[in-house]
């Protein structure tokens, strides 16, 4: 059984329940073939956390046990 991606707003908005920014890299953006399709970025600081995800990876990344990820100081995930 497949299960069903959620749409943009809900991952949006489970990313800023948890103090992170969801960003949507475009198609037509030179910086897609590096951090596209979706970036998620910490709300206080801005410095990306993760990039290069699928909206299937976001919604596993969110919902993952949220002490799995710390975040060292130059934004990549420990």
């Amino acid at each position: 059984m497949k299960t069903r991606t959620p749409t943009e707003s809900v991952l949006r908005r489970k990313a800023a329940r948890r103090g992170y920014k969801l960003t949507k890299i475009r198609d037509a953006s030179r910086w897609y073939n590096d951090y596209g399709p979706f970036m998620i970025s910490e709300a206080s600081t801005n410095c990306a956390v993760q990039c290069g995800m699928t909206a299937d990876e976001v919604n596993g990344w969110l919902t993952s046990d949220e002490g799995s990820h710390a975040v060292a100081g130059t934004g990549e995930v420990v």
